[in-house]
């Protein structure tokens, strides 16, 4: 993995006309990214710089809202579970804006689509649904269905087949290779770095928690390693916490065995990073 991960070459920024993307009018959308992920925040904005979109990025559902408030975007993509405000209640405080900021189209982003699907009335808020890792194909035919609103969601956000996590790789590496393969190395290099860092100490707030028995703080740190570890093509980590978050009070084993590996998907990571 790490010798084809570590020799992405630099790449030119995308300009040709297929690989833009662009307003009815030609010229670039203003995008508005909040992903409370630091190392998730930057990939994404990456990619979407590199699609020729002038970005705006910010970790929390509050200043989201203060932005739009701010300024004019043509989309915002926003996470589901973030401090401070979540997806939902910042796109629902959007839409009381008012006016032309009521009307931006928002997408909300999430590690399995059906997670937004559960929640009945979330399309009073969101106009579409992108499972994460969103790689530059998916990002670009959400962009375009919302800039000029030509593209059903069926064929834009297909929901994932889940697999057992015995049966997935700790790292996808072709995956993996697709999201970051426009950036220069060392770009990447620092990313895998940062997620690697995050994905530690996530593992041990899930350890601690599973020591101190709160159930609760256990599922809040296995949120978080799903979203990066969807992120950064990890499969079995996004999977084993998928299942902990649904899972009833007897989470103690299967907490221990998603904190394990966390940590070997952090070093595969990091070992990637210095390739």
């Amino acid at each position: 993995m790490s010798a084809s991960v570590g020799s992405l070459a630099t790449r030119p920024p995308e300009t040709s006309t297929g690989t833009t993307v662009v307003r009815p009018d030609g010229t670039p959308p203003r995008v508005l990214l909040a992903e409370d992920s630091m190392a998730a925040r930057v990939l994404t904005a990456a990619l979407l710089r590199r699609m020729g979109c002038a970005v705006d990025a910010v970790e929390h559902g509050e200043d989201a809202v203060s932005h739009i408030q701010a300024s004019d975007y043509d989309v915002v993509l926003m996470d589901i579970e973030m401090p401070v405000m979540d997806g939902f209640l910042a796109a629902r405080e959007i839409r009381s804006l008012g006016g032309a900021a009521a009307r931006t189209p928002i997408v909300a982003l999430s590690a399995f689509v059906s997670d937004t699907q559960k929640t009945s009335n979330w399309r009073n808020s969101f106009d579409l649904s992108l499972a994460k890792p969103a790689g530059r194909e998916q990002l670009r035919g959400v962009l375009q269905a919302m800039l000029h609103r030509d593209a059903p969601c069926a064929e834009l956000c297909p929901q994932k087949d889940r697999v057992q996590p015995h049966e997935c790789a700790l790292i996808d590496l072709a995956e993996l290779t697709d999201l970051t393969e426009p950036m220069p190395k060392g770009e990447v290099a620092t990313l895998l770095a940062t997620a690697s860092v995050d994905l530690d100490e996530i593992a041990k707030r899930l350890t601690a928690a599973l020591d101190s028995g709160d159930a609760d703080q256990a599922r809040k740190a296995a949120h978080k390693i799903r979203g990066i570890a969807a992120s950064f093509a990890a499969p079995r980590a996004a999977d084993l916490a998928r299942r902990l978050e649904e899972a009833g009070e007897a989470i103690s084993d299967l907490g221990a065995q998603l904190a394990a590996c966390t940590t070997e998907t952090a070093k595969l990571l990091r070992k990637a990073a210095v390739a």
